[in-house]
C-alpha cells in the first residue's frame, strides 16, 4: 500500500523526470539527451479526499528543486498528480519544469517505488523550449531523492 511519504516521493520524482526538457528545437543540441537529478522541497502536500487514506482520486502536489550534472541548481520542477491505482502506486502526473531559458512541460503515469522507471511525454514549453518534444525518463529514489532523470528530445 501506498503511504504518504512514498506518495510524494514518487510524485515528485515523475514531475521532475516530466517536466525537465529540451532545448531550442531549431538547435542540434536540442536532439541531445539532457540528464539532471532532482531532489524534494519543503512543498511536499498530499491530499486524501476522502480521508480514508490512498484512494483512486486524492492528489499529490510538489515543487522540487533541479540540479545539472556538476550538481548546479538550474531550476524548480513544479507538479500535480492524482492516484489512479493505489495498489499498484500508479499515479497520473502534469509537471512543469522551469529551467535558465524556458519550461517543458511533461505528462506521464509514475510508478512510486523506489527504483521503478517511469517515462513520460514531454508535451511541448516555452522560450526556449517551446516546440519540444519527446520522452523524459525518471528513475525514482528515496522519498527527498535525488531522483534521476533524462530527457530524450525529438523533432
Amino acid at each position: 500500500m501506498i503511504t504518504r511519504r512514498h506518495a510524494t516521493l514518487g510524485l515528485v520524482t515523475l514531475a521532475i523526470g516530466a517536466g525537465v526538457t529540451a532545448a531550442s528545437m531549431t538547435s542540434a543540441a536540442a536532439k541531445q539527451d539532457l540528464h539532471v537529478t532532482t531532489t524534494a522541497t519543503a512543498i511536499n502536500d498530499f491530499v486524501d479526499v476522502d480521508a480514508n487514506g490512498p484512494s483512486p482520486g486524492d492528489i499529490y502536489v510538489f515543487v522540487e528543486d533541479v540540479f545539472d550534472t556538476a550538481n548546479t541548481r538550474i531550476g524548480t520542477a513544479e507538479g500535480r498528480c492524482n492516484l489512479i491505482n493505489p495498489a499498484l502506486g500508479r499515479f497520473e502526473c502534469t509537471i512543469i519544469t522551469r529551467v535558465t531559458g524556458g519550461a517543458i512541460a511533461t505528462d506521464g503515469i509514475l510508478v512510486n517505488q523506489s527504483g521503478a522507471t517511469s517515462t513520460g511525454a514531454i508535451t511541448g514549453g516555452e522560450g526556449r523550449y517551446a516546440g519540444a518534444k519527446g520522452e523524459a525518463t525518471l528513475v525514482l529514489g528515496g522519498p527527498a531523492g535525488p531522483h534521476h532523470v533524462t530527457f530524450h528530445f525529438t523533432d
